[in-house]
């Protein structure tokens, strides 16, 4: 396959793509969706958790990280050595955005770090370049318009197959692990503000907001259908308000991904396969704005299942 920088095939400098960890293709990240920029949510000191941002006027996204992997390919140590070189005098030409290009896409970016090279014996040299692409386009992709609030499994109430990923089944695999990560977990405290002279002072406090990963592995007939997969879920994340998440043996939980998520290890072949980590934030306590609500009165009293899950209803 031919990958391009502004347009010059690097197989100029001797380069032959590689492949990033546990993937089949040599560049990694340039399917993971971007976190949120500028103000995402406001931390009250009397309240546990944040006030989330989620309203269409408040939704910003950065750019992404994207590393290619490959090696340099020459007659002896020497001519891999110029060869590297002569691709640094490349990229020291470059004063803006370039194109790097290949069959999986087309993404501008520049170097943002530092360029890995180690000589690994026999003319051949491993490179690691890093690239930052700062405009991320999301678009493309289509929200499920038939959600199933009889049946919230899944999100929105779309069951996470139908949304083109399958959960991780840590137990099934016998592993002693969790669909979501950092679920049980009590969130840090919030910082203190007292003052104390004469010994250590303290203020107990709310909690700040609770985050994990949700797990999952994408499969998909070929890399176009993958593709088609990960910018649904852009769609479905990007979109303004919060989400509606619900996995077996847990509790309906209302959150909002403003870390983006990873695509990671990407497999081709006859099928194509991908590991999928959403990165969640809880907002819980700010439901009421949304078309699902929790059941309870104005002063903060809750109706909950058994297992101590707030009940969570449709308005």
């Amino acid at each position: 396959m031919v990958y391009t920088l502004n347009g010059i095939d690097l197989a100029t400098f001797g380069i032959i793509p590689g492949q990033a960890p546990g993937s089949h293709l040599a560049v990694e990240g340039f399917l993971s969706m971007p976190e949120r920029i500028n103000k995402t949510d406001h931390s009250w000191g009397d309240f546990d958790g944040v006030e989330p941002y989620v309203s269409d006027g408040e939704l910003y996204w950065g750019g992404r990280n994207l590393i290619f992997h490959g090696l340099v390919k020459a007659a002896s140590r020497d001519a891999a050595q110029n060869a590297v070189l002569q691709l640094y005098n490349l990229i020291e030409e470059f004063t803006g955005l370039v194109p790097l290009a290949c069959d999986w896409g087309t993404w501008n970016v520049y170097v943002n770090g530092q360029i890995d090279a180690t000589y690994m014996g026999s003319g051949l040299v491993k490179i690691r370049i890093p690239f930052r692409e700062p405009v991320v386009n999301l678009s493309g992709g289509t929200v499920p318009s038939n959600p199933d609030f009889d049946n919230v499994l899944g999100i929105d109430g779309v069951d996470f197959e139908e949304l083109g990923f399958t959960l991780v089944d840590f137990q099934a695999m016998g592993i002693r692990g969790s669909q979501i990560e950092g679920q049980l977990n009590r969130p840090t405290p919030k910082a203190q503000d007292f003052e104390a002279y004469d010994s250590e002072g303290f203020q107990v406090t709310k909690t700040e907001v609770r985050e994990y990963k949700l797990k999952g592995v994408i499969q998909a007939a070929n890399f176009a259908a993958l593709q088609t997969t990960v910018k649904n879920l852009y769609a479905v994340f990007s979109q303004p308000g919060t989400r509606v998440l619900y996995v077996p043996d847990d509790l309906i939980r209302v959150v909002y991904a403003k870390k983006g998520f990873q695509v990671s290890q990407i497999l081709g072949g006859q099928t194509w396969q991908a590991v999928l980590e959403i990165q969640l934030t809880e907002a819980t306590e700010y439901v009421a704005s949304e078309n699902w609500q929790f059941l309870g009165d104005d002063v903060g009293n809750f109706v909950a299942t058994t297992e101590g899950a707030k009940i969570l209803i449709r308005i």
